[in-house]
């Protein structure tokens, strides 16, 4: 019925037709098939091709989908109207249970990063490395070539001024070296310190957009019942306390590490002081100076290699991780697990709300398709609304799953 086709040259031929309508409770009603049509007028019957019917059920696209949403928000209750689609509707009843399984499924991945972390440690392959390398630094340590003990000579008058010049100068290097060790370890702690405070300030200001959004999301719906947000939620943010320790920490950090700079710049004026006092010692004192240089450079490797718990790659980093394998991590992984558990509860919890909220949607169906049972007796309609599992789940093999690359654990 358009101008190219059966309506073309001015309705040549289509004005040679009429075609009376019969409904059951009206009147007929009889039309021109060149009439125009009032795309004003409310539609009354609706009329399926076939080719369209076909297409909307053999389940190739979201046709078949859409349609019966279409059917279902046509048949829903009118106080959902305000809505314009099944879509709408779904979206917002369900955008904070969204919100809120969002969080939750990132607060499980990064559970489940910790637990994989843990896993790997569990392994046989893991523990067997971790020997290996408190084996290799051993090794290491040993190899460190310590210099030939050389005993104190005695000292003429002037070596002995010299002497006692340049212990003063040494202790007093070994000091400022003491106290740079001092000062980077708490560099480390002040820049920590500070990544966790910016953190937690970009925190409160995620926090801080989100009220605001949810103010503006909800103002129009309360002022309608002359409620203020204000009313309901009373949530002060001040970050002053916040924002002076975040500088008070920046600042400690410029003062720390010009005082490094201070201290480096001292410690190798002593170093040239002392190189110089060496040069000018007799030979027997000056070979001895030579020793205990040797001595000192063969003691600092060795603490290089020894190291500390919190050092990577050292003894004692290696030894301290051995006995938290043994010891502490089976615990951990346990109360990991745990934690996922409680997670995966938590979010079922959320997906059971979501449910809720298609069986509502259900309810409404189901009691006009009962109230129509006499037109729809023909038909096996039924509707479910749950949470059900992949079936690909159960027709793919269990293996499928598993990662064979994955070392067996202890």
């Amino acid at each position: 019925m358009n101008e190219t086709k059966f309506k073309k040259d001015k309705g040549k031929l289509s004005k040679q037709f009429e075609a009376t309508l019969y409904k059951a409770k009206d009147k007929e009603i009889h039309k021109n098939l060149n009439e125009e049509i009032n795309e004003d007028y409310i539609e009354t019957i609706k009329y399926i091709p076939q080719s369209f019917f076909e297409k909307v059920t053999n389940n190739t696209d979201k046709s078949f989908e859409d349609e019966i949403k279409k059917v279902i928000f046509s048949h829903m209750r009118e106080r959902e109207r305000t809505f314009s689609s099944f879509d709408e509707i779904i979206e917002e009843k369900t955008k904070i249970i969204k919100k809120t399984l969002d969080k939750k499924n990132s607060e499980l991945k990064e559970i489940n990063r910790n637990i994989i972390k843990l896993e790997e440690k569990m392994s046989i392959s893991y523990k067997k490395n971790i020997e290996n390398k408190i084996k290799e630094k051993i090794e290491k340590i040993k190899s460190i070539y310590k210099p030939k003990e050389i005993k104190k000579p005695e000292s003429s008058n002037v070596d002995k001024l010299k002497i006692e010049s340049l212990e003063l100068k040494s202790k007093q290097l070994n000091d400022i070296t003491n106290d740079i060790f001092k000062i980077e370890k708490k560099l480390k702690e002040l820049n920590n310190d500070l990544s966790k405070l910016q953190y937690v300030n970009l925190n409160i200001e995620q926090l801080d957009e989100d009220l605001k959004s949810y103010k503006q999301d909800n103002n129009y719906y309360l002022g309608k019942f002359g409620i203020k947000f204000e009313d309901l939620v009373k949530i002060e943010i001040n970050t002053e306390k916040l924002t002076n320790k975040i500088e008070y920490t920046k600042k400690n950090i410029n003062e720390n590490e010009k005082y490094i700079d201070d201290y480096n710049k001292a410690k190798d004026k002593l170093k040239e002081e002392i190189t110089k006092i060496k040069y000018e010692l007799e030979g027997p004192n000056r070979e001895y100076q030579k020793y205990l240089e040797e001595l000192e450079k063969y003691e600092e490797l060795v603490k290089k290699q020894t190291g500390d718990k919190e050092t990577p790659d050292t003894l004692l980093f290696y030894e301290a991780e051995l006995e938290y394998i043994s010891e502490k991590l089976n615990k951990d992984l346990q109360e990991n697990r745990k934690k996922r558990k409680e997670k995966y509860k938590e979010i079922y919890l959320e997906k059971e709300k979501e449910v809720r909220i298609y069986k509502d949607i259900k309810d409404t169906i189901d009691k006009f398709i009962s109230d129509n049972k006499e037109y729809l007796n023909e038909f096996k309609i039924s509707l479910n609304a749950g949470l059900n599992v992949n079936q690909n789940f159960y027709e793919r093999d269990f293996f499928d799953y598993i990662n064979g690359r994955k070392p067996l654990c202890i």
